[in-house]
């Protein structure tokens, strides 16, 4: 991969591009249900385009980053407009921009189900699907599992996705604006990266340790960072090979930080054994 020539655009609805000032961006994914979410310093823009920055929760920003050799942009991060901030730090004025992935559609947006007698997971999920209006990147589940009795629910979306995620073992999530739903510790079996010192690997992957007692260490998880690799999602397989750390691994979470004015432009991920 050649990591020459760093490039980024921010889109911000309904009609704002934004290419040739200093953007810094920080942005966290998951394979998780916590929202994802992005934020974005955009410096110097003009009065009048500041002005027409919102954060009406409808309005959409888009990160997208990359390599001019390797690709040009991909889109790394997007999001609904949560909070807007004007800050100025001489001679500078910086917009700080918040955004949620899909907020909107999960959001305020109560659902009502009802089935009775034996009933297919799948038609359950097709129904939460329907009501959350998104794009489905990628649905692993077991869909032949069902319910005996039927199932109803009154509530919000990513409460009755979290209740049937724990009792179906899925987990769902939702990645540049379309839904992500893997099956236990599966991934979604996309791999497109190759780590190692040569190919953009920074530092040395570490074990995650999260408790003092070394038994109960959870050694299948690793922290890794490499130089940014925009083409990586929660959820992607990522083939590493280093002194301490050699395999292929699944990607639970990531954050991709940059600056087209400064040194950052890293992605740092958690990942786990692939199966």
């Amino acid at each position: 991969m050649k990591y020459f020539d760093r490039v980024c655009q921010v889109d911000i609805s309904p009609d704002i591009r934004v290419e040739n000032h200093k953007i810094k961006f920080e942005i966290k994914k998951s394979v998780l249900s916590n929202i994802n979410s992005c934020r974005v310093d955009i410096y110097n823009l003009s009065q009048t385009t500041r002005n027409k920055i919102t954060s009406d929760p409808t309005s959409l920003v888009r990160v997208d980053a990359g390599y001019v050799q390797n690709g040009g942009v991909f889109a790394i991060g997007q999001g609904n407009i949560s909070n807007v901030i004007h800050t100025i730090k001489s001679p500078d004025i910086i917009t700080t921009i918040y955004s949620k992935d899909g907020f909107n559609a999960v959001s305020n947006n109560p659902i009502t189900l009802s089935f009775v007698g034996k009933t297919q997971l799948s038609s359950v999920i097709n129904a939460i699907i329907t009501k959350l209006g998104l794009p489905v990147k990628f649905a692993d589940y077991n869909k032949n599992q069902q319910f005996k009795n039927g199932f109803s629910y009154v509530g919000s979306i990513p409460e009755v996705l979290d209740q049937l995620g724990d009792q179906f073992k899925f987990k769902w999530s939702i990645q540049n604006g379309q839904l992500q739903i893997l099956n236990g510790e599966t991934s979604t079996g996309v791999q497109n990266v190759f780590l190692s010192d040569k190919t953009g690997l920074v530092e040395s992957p570490e074990l995650i340790i999260k408790t003092k007692n070394l038994d109960l260490i959870n050694k299948n998880e690793y922290k890794v960072v490499s130089l940014l690799q925009p083409q990586l999602e929660a959820g992607d397989l990522v083939q590493v090979e280093s002194i301490v750390l050699t395999g292929v691994f699944v990607i639970k979470e990531l954050i991709h930080t940059g600056d087209t004015r400064g040194n950052d432009w890293y992605t740092r991920m958690v990942v786990t054994n692939n199966g």
